[in-house]
């Protein structure tokens, strides 16, 4: 196998715990406190426990592989985890003294991480991740969130140069949608929405509670989300409840729609012609 890319750093640990990795797409899992054991493992990124409190930093350095590597000698622990990594721009997390970049720019996709603890001696301990990659998947380009306010039991998404002037009611299902707008009733609270803009196909998140596919025509690109309430919307109510999402390109659109979890809706959605 051969190494492609490979990092060195002193890491300042926090709480006695570092973290690798970026930000997981979608409402994904962060990796939680080591605890008890060393390892914390979240979706997109690990949290590391060192051995002791002593002060100062710990080396750690990132390696990025096109297979998977050797195995280096002397370590005392060892374990592999896999990553979904939506962009591939690897940073280091030292929790309240702050983040540290890294050259690790990865293709998005599915990644094992293999790391290496030396914690035997406390003045010698340090750490090596070794990444390579499994499969690859589209990219992240985008993405961008609100929380619907209360008073609204319903929220719609649309491109600011549609030209909708009324919406209709939702019906009885939860969702409403054509090529223009897309309606979501949620009932009751203040859910979050978060827009995803991906670069092809993104990859799963598991079994949904709820999930619906959608063609969407955005003549300019500009998202907006309308909080609407129950019935018909006119002018002053689309005015009233608007909210600006993000600006993405404009053309045709496909969208996967979904929740996985009472009150967080994603829409992730990708080009498909201009």
């Amino acid at each position: 196998m051969r190494l492609l890319t490979a990092q060195d750093f002193d890491v300042y640990p926090d709480y006695r715990m570092f973290g690798i990795g970026e930000a997981a797409a979608g409402f994904g899992e962060s990796p939680p406190v080591p605890g008890a054991g060393w390892l914390g493992v979240g979706q997109a990124s690990v949290m590391i426990g060192v051995m002791n409190d002593l002060p100062g930093t710990r080396p750690l350095r990132l390696e990025h592989w096109d297979g998977e590597p050797p195995v280096p000698d002397g370590h005392d622990v060892v374990h592999t985890v896999f990553l979904q990594l939506p962009t591939g721009k690897i940073t280091i997390d030292q929790i309240t003294a702050g983040g540290q970049e890294t050259n690790l720019d990865l293709r998005p996709g599915l990644y094992a991480a293999r790391i290496f603890g030396w914690r035997q001696e406390p003045a010698d301990e340090r750490y090596l991740v070794q990444f390579w990659l499994l499969w690859p998947t589209a990219g992240l380009v985008r993405s961008a969130g609100c929380q619907i306010n209360d008073g609204y039991d319903r929220f719609g998404i649309v491109d600011a140069a549609a030209g909708i002037h009324e919406v209709p009611p939702v019906g009885a299902d939860w969702l409403a949608a054509d090529s223009a707008l897309v309606q979501i009733r949620h009932g009751s609270g203040r859910p979050v929405l978060r827009l995803e803009l991906w670069d092809g196909p993104p990859p799963g998140l598991g079994p949904a509670q709820l999930r619906k596919p959608i063609r969407l025509q955005l003549p300019s690109g500009r998202m907006q989300v309308l909080q609407l309430r129950a019935g018909v919307a006119g002018v002053k109510e689309i005015r009233g409840g608007m909210l600006p999402l993000t600006e993405i390109p404009p053309g045709d659109y496909r969208v996967d729609l979904s929740t996985h979890e009472p009150g967080n809706y994603l829409f992730r959605c990708w080009l498909t012609s201009p």
